[in-house]
């Protein structure tokens, strides 16, 4: 919430508190940007936001813009989400994403989970320092981000590369993590330049998609950091 109204990337309407409920950072931002903070029941922040982990406080405001895929292909390092279901999985995804530096990340319309309010709240404000992107083919998408000179690496624990050794590190690039469960799909695979793993002990056979996307955004952090 205050990320949303710290970002001013979407205007933002009201912000809803709950009666039981005023968290003070929240009002001074929101005095600060003239938003109007309206006091209601519990119950009817319930029925607003459609979850109880509100914590207290919700806001009316304009949703996350799509800047297109085009404008996403001009950035350094994209995040392509390949079909993730969990909406915990995917605000992690996003709140990593942020953390380390990410310019945008491409989302499918279908068979995937949205930006939802639970979305935005595991992902802890990411969302409001995040382009979006959301397109009907991520194969095809993939194609139109390598032929704007990035490259398509995908992350599969059967890569013949690792995330530490990668050779296109420091390059424009577009990360690619699967869905969970099933990974990459064969289609998106196929439009792929690289595939690198996230080196494990033989006693795990895998990582969560949030957690292993976490490892290699950081990994790719620091070695950019580098360069």
């Amino acid at each position: 919430m205050v990320e949303c109204l710290r970002a001013e990337r979407r205007r933002v309407r009201r912000i809803l508190v709950a009666s039981d409920r005023a968290p003070r950072d929240v009002l001074e931002v929101a005095a600060s940007r003239g938003v109007e903070v309206a006091v209601v029941a519990r119950a009817h922040l319930r029925e607003v936001v459609g979850f109880d982990g509100h914590q207290g406080v919700a806001a009316e405001c304009d949703p996350v813009s799509d800047v297109g895929l085009v404008g996403l292909a001009r950035r350094r390092l994209v995040l392509v989400v390949d079909h993730v279901q969990d909406p915990h999985n995917l605000g992690a995804i996003l709140r990593s994403a942020a953390a380390f530096g990410v310019d945008g990340i491409v989302l499918p319309r279908h068979r995937a989970a949205r930006l939802t309010p639970a979305v935005t709240k595991v992902a802890a404000g990411g969302v409001e320092w995040l382009e979006f992107a959301q397109v009907s083919s991520i194969p095809a998408a993939l194609r139109v981000l390598r032929a704007q000179g990035l490259w398509t690496v995908g992350l599969d624990a059967g890569g013949v590369e690792t995330i530490f050794t990668l050779p296109v590190a420091r390059d424009r690039l577009a990360l690619v993590v699967g869905a969970e469960g099933r990974g990459l799909s064969p289609l998106t695979r196929h439009e792929l330049e690289v595939v690198a793993a996230v080196p494990m002990a033989s006693t795990v056979s895998s990582l969560n998609a949030s957690v292993a996307v976490g490892i290699a955004l950081a990994v790719l952090a620091e070695r950019r950091s580098a360069s």
